[in-house]
């Protein structure tokens, strides 16, 4: 079993290895037209340092880490990982494009600016699950010293009060109801139930009732309702494709029920595992209001 488990984290940490490749290759390629890209060098240094913290922190696990790590932990570190890969795909487009035509400048500054949310929060989650394990990651202090950088939560909170403001002012209403939930939470670790109504509130409230009412798109395809929240009647971008299917997968992640009755959406989960989805969801659905402004009509 303990085979198999290195096994896992190996091919997931090698591809997230891939990954970070691709964003050294492209930022050395911007780096020619330094002046007009400055802010999506940044960017990407920015999460290909979040992207470096995650795959270090897991491949960093020894064998005797493994043994004691319990499935569902180990499951935890699982999904951040193999979401992050998801996530970063638009990376290998963006290089070959940035390669492509280096000489035309082609700016990605939308494409960066709004996948950024979902590496972050995918990053955060990693430290919170670290912290409230000790000696988890044997590595811990190093990597996490190395690879230090701002809390981009508030960013993330700010970004989608912005957009529900404009497009959706009643769901806005909600959430800031949810945020006063999430900083009672803070403070008392038994609120944690209030957290997971924000599967509610952005999917049901605000994704798929939006597709149903104004595209006709039926339960039966959350995928689809999730495409047409953000493009409506445009063109599928498909540089983007990894950020709608992490969406997908949270998605069922926070719908999923499993032994004994333990259930995801009805809260029968731990605090720790409510605060790591909720701070995933929130940098999500930062990423998604962000493509839904560029690419909707």
């Amino acid at each position: 079993m303990s085979d198999d488990k290195s096994q896992l984290l190996k091919e997931q940490t090698d591809r997230l290895k891939v990954v970070e490749n691709a964003f050294d290759n492209t930022i050395k390629t911007k780096q020619t037209n330094a002046q007009l890209d400055a802010d999506n060098i940044a960017n990407l240094k920015n999460q290909k340092s979040k992207i470096s913290y995650i795959r270090e922190m897991c491949s960093g696990l020894s064998e005797d880490s493994i043994n004691k790590i319990g499935q569902d932990d180990f499951d935890k570190i699982m999904f951040v990982i193999k979401r992050t890969g998801v996530s970063s795909q638009y990376i290998f487009l963006m290089q070959y494009e940035s390669e492509l035509s280096n000489k035309r400048n082609q700016n990605h500054s939308t494409l960066v600016n709004s996948l950024s949310p979902t590496i972050e929060s995918l990053s955060a989650s990693l430290n919170i699950l670290d912290k409230s394990h000790v000696n988890l990651f044997p590595d811990s202090k190093t990597i996490s010293n190395k690879y230090e950088s701002e809390d981009n939560f508030n960013q993330h909170i700010n970004a989608i009060r912005e957009q529900l403001e404009i497009h959706f002012p009643e769901i806005k209403i909600e959430f800031d109801v949810l945020m006063q939930k999430y900083n009672i939470f803070k403070s008392d670790k038994t609120q944690y139930f209030d957290l997971v109504a924000a599967r509610s509130l952005f999917f049901f409230k605000m994704i798929f009732l939006f597709s149903m009412q104004k595209f006709n798109i039926t339960e039966s395809d959350r995928r689809k309702q999730i495409e047409k929240f953000v493009f409506g009647n445009n063109d599928i971008d498909n540089a983007v494709s990894g950020v709608l299917e992490n969406t997908h997968l949270l998605y069922k992640e926070l719908s999923k029920q499993g032994e004994k009755n333990a259930s995801v959406k009805y809260g029968k989960i731990n605090p720790e595992d409510a605060e790591l989805l909720f701070v995933q969801l929130i940098g999500n659905m930062a990423s998604i209001l962000k493509l839904r402004k560029q690419y909707f009509k």
